[in-house]
């Protein structure tokens, strides 16, 4: 009963990371343009790149959305994994949640940080970096100890 009180709890705190994914996702799929850390960054506005080159602007406008598809896929994909195999204790889904967090989250860190220390999209991605990280701890014994 311990550890499944505990996948619960790693569960929970993994939402976390999904319901961050799914704002984003729905943020970049609606906007579906530069975003006001963007143009911070560039110093231009999305007014600017239109009128320097109109077809720049939808194609800046396909790859935010498509970035917003993709999180919203991973979002999906994580959800499926947490409710099976990470919650069973599977250690397949323990491993794959280690996965998004060292190949997804830590280059997202990096690359975000780029843009601004003091963005949201940092400031999220580390928060969600530490919250998994403790999710993936909590989970780690009964996951990893589990007799297939």
């Amino acid at each position: 009963m311990e550890n499944k009180k505990l996948l619960n709890i790693a569960v929970v705190l993994s939402f976390y990371g999904v319901i961050m994914l799914f704002l984003f996702a729905f943020l970049y799929i609606i906007q579906g343009s530069f975003l006001s850390y963007h143009e911070d960054f560039m110093g231009i506005t999305a007014n600017d790149v239109e009128a320097f080159n109109p077809e720049l602007l939808v194609l800046v406008g396909v790859f935010i959305r498509l970035i917003g598809f993709s999180l919203l896929f991973i979002g999906v994909a994580d959800v499926i994994i947490l409710l099976t195999w990470f919650r069973d204790g599977d250690k397949k889904g323990w491993f794959i949640q280690l996965m998004i967090l060292v190949l997804l989250l830590i280059p997202f860190m990096i690359l975000t940080g780029i843009v601004g220390i003091d963005k949201a999209p940092f400031i999220a991605s580390v928060s969600v970096f530490i919250v998994s990280s403790i999710a993936q701890i909590i989970a780690a014994k009964p996951a990893l100890s589990k007799k297939p």
